[in-house]
């Protein structure tokens, strides 16, 4: 199916985002191994989680869903059953980690069937640490085997870990004998912990500076050359996981989508005239890359209520229309926006003067060189970009013109367009546009309920 993208004049009213896919999946995971029914409402429809929900079932969980509202009849630690058949998950890397480190705590031998790349060999080192009998097919692909075992506790090391693989050990940690400590860099995802301390989980979480171990004399040289470099105090972060008793199941209404809330932001900054309230969105700190980034360049949004929903802090933003300021953006933070840089490219695009972004280069790795494929598309719809090894250089522009997307090469990209229709004179196609309606369903109607036609 292809959309043609017309004019808007403007985003107009409030609104409530359906429930984060990121808060939905854990919740719904540890309301699977709780004692007792959770009853999750605003639960989020993403494909993702609809997948969870099915193997979920076929692991002998009792799961309801009416209208947003998602039913667990929790079955405790153990009570996952064996499932008939291999557990087949396709591209969602944060599910199937999770399912790694819940599967090598229970009882039964179990079966992953995965389209994607699998382990590499510090990755089988940690799980040997702490027990964990997995089996990875060789060429890292197809397969992975896990049998019964006893978890034990211990100290992990975690740097340069993908964050899907710290969730499997967080998980596996819920099983272990004694408690498991991992040690990680400071600034990482956290909305795992804090949904387990919602659940009563018992985990602790701290941070250390790297210099809290050193002798005096060391600390000083630390500090000396500190001051002539000007470096930054590298810390570390630990999180311990102690041996838990059984929890009980939880009722909660799950903050909207950060996701989709950036989504929505970008259009109202840009369509002049426009003024939206987003409803009890998520705001996790490690979430909001695009929200800072935007505020860096002038933009016009704030967070105008603040309350806490399942572990985490949510609240009300109001955006603005706003002329948007080309700007340097480098550093660690776009290591956070990764996968919402077609956010960044288009609030760059159509800003003013130059903007020059760094530091993305991960973009690069994988299948497919995502930089150079988010680089061609600004030069298709008429934006001046120059390719940096590792990020690009953007000349604002007032507007964009039209031309194809097609979701199948990125759907976030076309999602970006559907939102996007003030700017495109010479209209957009999005092709195979059914896609976003599969990954995110009432996208289309939420795109319709803001949008005040010319």
């Amino acid at each position: 199916m292809n959309d043609r993208q017309e004019h808007i004049k403007r985003l107009e009213g409030e609104t409530e985002l359906p429930g984060d896919r990121f808060l939905s999946l854990r919740t719904l995971i540890l309301g699977s191994l709780a004692q007792g029914k959770s009853v999750l409402k605003n639960f989020s429809g993403h494909a993702e989680c609809q997948s969870a929900v099915e193997i979920l079932r076929s692991l002998g969980v009792e799961i309801s869903i009416q209208n947003d509202t998602c039913v667990i009849q929790g079955r405790g630690k153990q009570g996952w059953q064996p499932p008939a058949n291999p557990i087949e998950i396709s591209e969602s890397r944060n599910l199937y980690g999770i399912l790694i480190g819940v599967l090598a705590g229970q009882s039964f031998e179990s079966q992953l069937k995965i389209n994607f790349l699998l382990s590499d060999p510090k990755l089988v080192s940690l799980f040997e640490k702490i027990g964990a009998r997995i089996q990875f097919s060789q060429n890292g692909e197809g397969h992975v085997l896990i049998q019964p075992s006893t978890l034990s506790g211990g100290t992990l090391e975690l740097a340069e870990l993908s964050n899907h693989w710290r969730e499997a050990f967080l998980f596996a940690g819920l099983f272990g004998k004694g408690p498991l400590t991992l040690v990680e860099p400071e600034e990482l995802f956290n909305t795992t912990e804090n949904i387990m301390r919602f659940f009563q989980v018992n985990i602790e979480v701290r941070t250390e500076k790297q210099e809290d171990h050193q002798d005096e004399l060391k600390r000083r040289l630390a500090r000396l050359q500190r001051k002539n470099s000007m470096e930054k105090i590298k810390g570390q972060r630990l999180v311990v996981i102690h041996p838990s008793a059984e929890w009980q199941g939880v009722e909660a209404t799950l903050a909207g989508d950060t996701f989709l809330a950036h989504l929505f932001m970008l259009g109202a900054l840009l369509a002049e005239k426009s003024k939206i309230v987003l409803k009890r969105i998520c705001l996790n700190p490690w979430r909001l890359g695009i929200f800072q980034i935007l505020k860096r360049m002038d933009a016009q949004v704030e967070i105008i209520s603040r309350q806490e929903s399942a572990g985490e802090v949510c609240g009300d933003i109001q955006v603005k229309h706003s002329h948007l300021q080309g700007r340097k953006l480098s550093g660690e933070i776009m290591t956070r926006v990764l996968e919402e840089m077609p956010l960044v490219a288009l609030a760059v695009a159509l800003a003013d003067g130059k903007s020059i972004i760094r530091n993305i280069e991960k973009l690069r790795e994988g299948q497919s060189d995502r930089l150079a494929f988010y680089i061609r598309v600004l030069r298709q719809v008429g934006v001046r970009v120059g390719e940096l090894p590792d990020g690009m250089i953007v000349e604002g522009r007032k507007e964009i013109n039209g031309g194809e997307i097609d979701c199948k090469d990125d759907l976030v990209m076309g999602m970006l367009m559907t939102v996007l229709g003030p700017f495109i004179h010479d209209q957009i196609v999005i092709k195979n546009s059914e896609l976003i309606e599969i990954q995110y369903p009432g996208f289309f109607q939420l795109v319709h309920n803001l949008q005040v036609k010319r």
